[in-house]
């Protein structure tokens, strides 16, 4: 899955006073933010935070975990929204909410309305994952345990490629980001059916570097993150590295 940052935004009169920090772009008053995890989550805390904040200007980008993860270092972003995967040396972790892997197959496919299945059952079914790290590690990591090894067939790098592929019968795909409809981009049916198998849960996190101190920008735009994206679980808050580390 990639990772999806969120870099400090810059508040004008309409929001917080401005905060001078040498980690910012440029003083334009433009700073970047890194579109969400799932469909839901992209646009709403973008739009809730600009209610409160007007005078934020923010551009929407994404990228990949090492890529990410160096552009926190660098200061090149203040921070990224992401899922937690593995250790994240140098970055300091707020959890917001956490997910269960689950499934997705065709509205035709014979497992569609199982209340639950497991991995070993889909074994030596097609696969369909994304092309970027860490889809593979995931595949690989969640199948270890039913003794299995997943059967990949497909690799794309768009995650709505895979979900059209799987609606058209042409395997399964495991996901841990929600989806607010149940059908794919082309108005195919999909069905999601959760896994029996004993996977940990995995935490949606706010990462910031940890030898840097936030702005106030920052720790603006990282609260109103906690109320907006947090599950029902209360969200807990690590110390100098990142939450689910080495899961």
């Amino acid at each position: 899955m990639p990772l999806y940052p969120v870099a400090g935004p810059a508040l004008g009169d309409g929001g917080l006073p401005p905060v001078p920090a040498a980690r910012e772009f440029i003083d334009t008053g433009d700073d970047q933010l890194l579109r969400g995890p799932d469909p839901v989550s992209r646009p709403a805390p973008v739009d809730g935070f600009r209610q409160v904040h007007p005078a934020v200007n923010l551009e929407l980008i994404e990228g990949q975990q090492d890529e990410m993860r160096h552009a926190l270092l660098q200061g090149a972003c203040d921070l990224a929204l992401l899922y937690a995967f593995g250790t994240q040396p140098g970055l300091s972790c707020t959890t917001l909410r956490s997910s269960r892997p689950y499934v997705i197959v065709s509205a035709g496919h014979p497992m569609a309305q199982r209340k639950a299945v497991s991995l070993a059952e889909l074994a030596d079914e097609p696969l369909i994952i994304c092309s970027e790290p860490p889809a593979q590690q995931n595949a690989d990591h969640w199948f270890s345990p039913a003794g299995a090894q997943p059967n990949i067939r497909y690799r794309t790098s768009s995650i709505e490629a895979v979900r059209s592929m799987v609606a058209r019968g042409l395997g399964f795909a495991t996901l841990i980001q929600s989806w607010p409809t149940d059908t794919s981009v082309e108005g195919l049916p999909l069905a999601s059916v959760p896994l029996s198998d004993p996977l940990d849960e995995v935490e949606l996190v706010i990462a910031q570097a940890a030898h840097v101190t936030p702005t106030q920008r920052a720790r603006a735009f990282l609260q109103y993150a906690k109320d907006a994206l947090a599950g029902p679980d209360t969200p807990r808050t690590t110390g100098r590295r990142p939450s689910g580390a080495g899961r």
